[in-house]
């Protein structure tokens, strides 16, 4: 049975995070923060909703706030006590003897005004965004048709604002899947034509800020190897198909280069504009003709040496067929190397992209293959394999074009 406590200044001395890795990343959203102190904000109705510092022991050691509790799936409320019992309770402390109990019901939750949903306009957390998702997937949406675009809204700057919170934990693959997933978001509410003029400078200022924040997406490939890699915000890229990908299930251990088979007769002279087209009609051709979520690639390279963000990291690669795929790192360098040699800065920008993956997924040279190790084709090209024989052995790279 459940008991429930007051706390004094602030949450149990427990750390809730330490034990929420047992529940899986749907889980780990649940933990999201209620805010210190009492927050309230005010609806279309001027309603007032309290965020209760109160909180719900789902274990001798563990609790979460009632709001949080609240809004879990019941089969995730039965999993709670299970699995923090079983978790290790790393920095936990019981409860303070200076809390106060009470039992449940002595105080009820203020229910939402008909007007408005009960997640309109509280602060930012993971309990508050899955409160959305099951919002507009549900029949409450159909109900109030006019709060979609301000839901698509709130769980974007949400989004947006977590990631600001926790910058410092995440990899930069996780942060890309936020971000790009806010993107998605600010774009979706643009797209309607119900917002009113503030809805869209929210939006607005939203892309405005994504934008602002890609450059520093892949700072620790950066400041390892001083690379400096072209988000695909810089070229275009369209928003992924989620439903079409296959979400990456083990650590990288191989990487793949490829050519992407066009020849250019003005290779090394290419403005990036133009290779951003390029990309664009690659990602174009391999989501309509071939039916994949994105661009196959992970990373292209084109002929001026200029690095370029593909398909994120978090998802797996579709340049290698089927399970060749899997923990697979594709990089595709621009150009057709049956019919001309590689440019020098191609060669040194994609020695050291690979070299930089390698590094950080402890991935050998011997793991680093051509298109045509998995399958009969003549990608990546004869003068892009001689490279890669020679990369392999730690030879000195092969005569280049000038």
């Amino acid at each position: 049975m459940l008991s429930y406590a007051r706390p004094g200044a602030g949450p149990p001395g427990c750390t809730r995070r330490a034990a929420a890795e047992e529940l899986g990343e749907r889980g780990m959203q649940a933990w999201g923060e209620c805010g210190a102190g009492e927050d309230a904000r005010k609806g279309p109705e001027g309603f007032e909703e309290r965020c209760f510092r109160r909180w719900v022991l789902v274990s001798p050691k563990h609790a979460i706030s009632f709001r949080e509790f609240s809004v879990l799936r019941p089969s995730l409320r039965r999993l709670l006590p299970l699995a923090l019992t079983a978790a290790p309770a790393v920095g936990c402390v019981g409860l303070s003897g200076d809390m106060e109990a009470y039992s449940p019901g002595s105080e009820t939750l203020e229910p939402a005004t008909s007007s408005s949903p009960s997640w309109d306009g509280r602060p930012a957390s993971w309990a508050k965004l899955i409160e959305i998702e099951d919002w507009l997937a549900g029949s409450d949406r159909r109900r109030n048709e006019r709060f979609v675009g301000e839901a698509e809204l709130q769980l974007a700057e949400g989004r947006l604002a977590l990631s600001r919170r926790e910058v410092s934990r995440l990899d930069g693959d996780l942060m890309t899947l936020r971000l790009n997933a806010a993107k998605a978001g600010f774009q979706r509410a643009l797209a309607r034509s119900d917002l009113d003029p503030r809805q869209k400078r929210r939006a607005e200022k939203g892309l405005q800020e994504l934008r602002s924040r890609h450059d520093g997406l892949y700072r620790e490939a950066r400041r390892s190897s001083g690379l400096e890699i072209r988000t695909r915000d810089r070229w275009g890229a369209k928003a992924p198909v989620a439903a079409r990908l296959t979400r990456r299930t083990q650590p990288w251990n191989r990487i793949t280069v490829h050519h992407s088979a066009e020849h250019s007769r003005d290779q090394g002279s290419q403005t990036a504009p133009e290779v951003a087209d390029v990309l664009r009609r690659i990602q174009g051709f391999q989501m309509r003709e071939r039916g994949f979520g994105d661009i196959g690639y992970h990373f292209l390279v084109d002929p001026k040496g200029r690095i370029w963000q593909g398909r994120p990291l978090e998802w797996q690669g579709a340049h290698s067929k089927g399970p060749n795929n899997v923990a697979n790192i594709g990089v595709c360098l621009l150009g057709h190397y049956d019919l001309e040699r590689p440019t020098r800065a191609s060669l040194v920008s994609l020695e050291e992209l690979v070299s930089a993956l390698g590094q950080r997924h402890k991935i050998p040279r011997s793991r680093v293959y051509g298109h045509d190790h998995w399958k009969a084709t003549e990608c990546p090209g004869e003068n892009l394999s001689a490279w890669l024989v020679s990369y392999r052995s730690k030879v000195a790279p092969p005569r280049t074009a000038q």
